[in-house]
């Protein structure tokens, strides 16, 4: 009953937060369409409720993700007026021009990259041409020349063209501000509300009053913020060896799961893919490793339980992985209608969830990253596509998948910045960590086949 007013409230200050935001940058809240189109679900919603009509929580989260997509869709489409301010554009002197080119061109060799085809963009410049020699080295050397002519001027990036052909970009750095004071306060006021979330929780599991036995509650809550911490730590960690620049880390609150993890945005660009693939990896094997730890250790101290978390047995169907671990350790005891679980099961288990929710191929996320260091952006772009189409029809079994594709939707739909070298592809290593990820999480997220559970005995 909570929900239904504090999902559709903290949809509507999202939304109000989000148009905000666009004019604090400068950049206008767009045209009078926009603002009313996203404005629409929760006024309506509000409305309604004054004159005693309310509906379903999952029917307005279906009119918010409909109304942002209409959003988007005309913000791609300004009016005629905004598209003159566009275009509306100085051009410079074509002698500085013809110079400026001729001294770029001269980082360029006939055994690294050969460029035959040059154009302006932005304040540098776009050179298409061939590759002489391995990507990974003949960006080492065009780096290393242009370095050597222009310091700190200038940055490259080796890229693949819309025609599929390589193609070096060279640009002025791009001036990365310094973190305002109300992020950090947002992210301290995120991690308090991610606290109370998993407070709430873990109430309802202990079946424990938050507020007469917080005493109770705080130390598994904090134990959950603390697994999150620790994967947020290990992500940072190669953040950090990269010289990468990161937001502060924002906390995002679940009454399901206590939260769904810590999001940041990454400023800068990553070098390679080989290091966007080690900075999605790290937080999804620390969470891997932890939270399969957790879960084993709690069935482990199942059997000699006297007292603990009484659960229907069937919920081990919802998973094939854990509930092939748990007949695996417990056997026979899964037959039973309802079992005596301790504690560290419940919380293995979400942080198995929380972790294979972030690997889900979309995005920004883990997973989304994991996806484009492997097979680059337009594979990433299509496994982000059919990842909130899948999202969309578990919503109509489990509302926990439409709040996560909402999320996913306004926060981390889109995919990374160009990478400085986009073209030198993962090890064999790499390319198969991230697939045991992938297959991870589908393992751990797909519900066993009624079929498997009753060959098992898995459930009464």
């Amino acid at each position: 009953m909570l929900t239904e007013y504090l999902v559709p409230i903290f949809l509507l200050l999202s939304t109000l937060t989000i148009v905000g935001w666009h004019y604090l940058r400068g950049k206008g809240i767009g045209n009078w369409r926009q603002i009313l189109v996203i404005l629409l679900p929760g006024i309506s919603y509000f409305v309604l409720a004054l004159g005693g009509i309310h509906i379903s929580t999952e029917l307005f989260l279906s009119f918010c993700l409909t109304a942002i997509g209409i959003y988007i869709l005309l913000g791609n489409y300004p009016p005629p007026q905004e598209v003159k301010e566009v275009k509306s554009v100085v051009k410079p002197d074509p002698m500085e021009v013809k110079e400026h080119l001729k001294q770029l061109q001269g980082i360029f060799g006939v055994e690294s990259f050969y460029p035959t085809a040059s154009q302006p963009f932005r304040d540098g410049y776009i050179f298409r041409g061939n590759l002489r020699t391995e990507p990974e080295l003949a960006y080492q050397q065009l780096t290393a020349a242009l370095q050597a002519k222009f310091g700190d001027k200038y940055e490259l990036f080796l890229v693949n063209g819309q025609d599929g052909k390589p193609m070096v970009i060279i640009l002025p750095p791009p001036t990365i501000p310094s973190t305002p004071w109300w992020q950090n306060v947002l992210a301290v006021v995120l991690l308090l509300l991610g606290l109370l979330s998993a407070a709430v929780l873990v109430g309802d599991f202990l079946h424990l009053d938050l507020w007469t036995q917080p005493l109770q509650i705080l130390p598994y809550s904090g134990g959950i913020i603390l697994f999150l911490g620790l994967r947020e730590y290990a992500q940072r960690y190669i953040g950090r060896g990269a010289n990468l620049r990161i937001t502060p880390p924002f906390l995002l609150p679940s009454l399901q799961l206590g939260a769904f993890g810590f999001f940041s945005r990454v400023l800068s660009s990553f070098p390679n893919r080989k290091v966007l693939f080690d900075f999605a990896a790290a937080p999804a094997l620390t969470g891997v490793v932890v939270s399969t730890i957790l879960l084993v250790w709690g069935l482990v101290l199942t059997p000699n339980l006297e007292q603990g978390i009484e659960v229907p047995s069937q919920i081990f169907q919802t998973s094939i992985l854990i509930g092939t671990i748990a007949k695996l350790l417990l056997g026979q005891s899964l037959a039973t209608t309802f079992i005596v679980l301790h504690p560290l099961v419940i919380f293995g288990w979400l942080g198995m969830v929380i972790t294979a929710l972030n690997l889900l191929p979309a995005g920004q996320l883990e997973g989304g990253r994991i996806m484009q260091a492997m097979f680059g952006r337009q594979i990433a772009g299509w496994a982000t596509l059919f990842t909130l189409i899948f999202l969309a029809i578990a919503s109509l079994i489990n509302s926990l998948a439409l709040y996560w594709a909402a999320i996913i939707f306004l926060l981390l739909r889109d995919q990374e910045r160009p990478l400085h070298d986009e073209l030198t592809e993962l090890d064999n290593d790499r390319d198969a960590l991230g697939l045991f990820l992938l297959f991870w999480t589908a393992v751990t997220l797909l519900p066993m086949s009624g079929e498997v559970a009753s060959y098992l005995g898995i459930g009464g």
